[in-house]
């Protein structure tokens, strides 16, 4: 099976380019200019694993970054979105070979980027690769329950939902409100297209 190194790191979709950045400070820098004016309640579904959703500085965005970067480092990959040269948002997906999957994990993008389906675009052009090229047999994403930007994709995307994680994932993500496990087989997938 190909792992998620295989394909091609900068993925094009209509609109948008997707690419991996190095934990450079000149990276970090774009990175946090991006950001540092957003409103930090806005990234409140961002995971815990975070040290905030926001750092407050490049110096510490470069450590998110780093940390990203080696948490993805065998089986993950972290994006950086970018719109017209602009940097717009920031998607990490995963796969499981052991569950034969792929994971859409964390997702962001700024104010000015929301609500004009860059997500969407974004989630159909990497679920492409995960069942046209690495051949997975499921793709999966959780999202917290009062996430109803998430929860609307998921299903107009035709995820199912599979299940309500509560306690188990309490830690992880942060929050009491239980955390949706939606996921799309490749049936379904192969199904739509044709």
């Amino acid at each position: 099976m190909p792992t998620i190194q295989d394909f091609n790191k900068i993925i094009k979709t209509g609109r948008l380019e997707m690419r991996p950045l190095d934990a450079t400070l000149e990276n970090a820098r774009m990175v946090f200019d991006a950001v540092k004016n957003e409103d930090p309640t806005d990234y409140k579904y961002a995971p815990v694993v975070y040290p905030r959703p926001l750092p407050s500085s490049a110096q510490e965005m470069q450590a998110q970054m780093k940390f990203d970067n080696d948490r993805s480092a065998t089986n993950g990959l972290s994006l950086y979105i970018f719109h017209d040269d602009k940097l717009v948002g920031y998607r990490r997906v995963g796969i499981n070979k052991a569950t034969d999957s792929f994971a859409f994990c964390d997702v962001w993008f700024i104010k000015s980027a929301r609500g004009r389906g860059f997500a969407k675009e974004t989630m159909q052009a990497l679920e492409r690769i995960a069942f046209e090229q690495l051949k997975v047999n499921r793709a999966t994403r959780f999202c917290d329950a009062k996430n109803e930007v998430s929860v609307k994709i998921s299903k107009s995307m035709g995820y199912n939902l599979d299940e309500e994680l509560r306690q188990e994932h309490i830690r992880h993500f942060g929050s009491d409100n239980g955390n949706l496990a939606f996921s799309k087989m490749k049936s379904a997938y192969f199904s739509k297209k044709h």
